[in-house]
């Protein structure tokens, strides 16, 4: 009897400080799967991204080899789970301006540029960092996201050239 009830008190202690955390937590990092000069400009090169989820925003924190302003363009694409809904952010900079945009696209057949009061960026040039900050209002709230996706392009180009994703579904707060 004596066992059993100190096997019992160990296993709640065991159980009581295991602590879990949800599969779709609010925090999600991935580095870059391709290996460095893999041919990759440093001005492209993404190293690392950053996805925090926040009960107020998506913050999307993007570390390169080199930040580069002119003629550089950063794409972060989260999508709806479930929904069908894909919300895609662009952040450039243009005669010495800062743009940032949001479109948003149902079942990926077209997408349509949408404006989105709180939608920032910051371009660290010093510290090879670029964070994007979108408010949950331009998100349709604190829906689960998921096919959280960075890529780097050539401005005006179409193409892709670096790209990092999170297989990982992710919730606010």
């Amino acid at each position: 009897m004596r066992l059993l009830r100190t096997l019992a008190t160990t296993v709640t202690a065991l159980a009581l400080s295991v602590v879990t955390v949800p599969a779709d937590a609010g925090t999600r990092s991935s580095p870059d799967g391709a290996p460095d000069g893999a041919g990759v400009p440093a001005a492209y090169d993404l190293i690392r991204v950053r996805w925090d989820y926040t009960d107020e925003a998506l913050v999307v924190t993007s570390r390169l080899a080199s930040v580069r302003r002119k003629g550089v363009a950063l794409t972060s694409r989260a999508a709806h789970a479930g929904e069908g809904y894909e919300v895609e952010v662009r952040s450039w900079w243009r005669d010495g301006r800062r743009i940032d945009r949001l479109w948003i696209a149902y079942n990926t057949v077209s997408q349509t540029r949408v404006d989105c009061p709180g939608l920032r960026s910051r371009w660290r040039v010093q510290r090879d960092v670029i964070r994007v900050v979108v408010p949950h209002a331009c998100l349709f709230e604190s829906y689960p996201l998921d096919g959280l996706r960075v890529s780097t392009g050539r401005l005006g180009s179409s193409g892709e050239v670096d790209v990092v994703a999170s297989p990982q579904r992710l919730t606010s707060g």
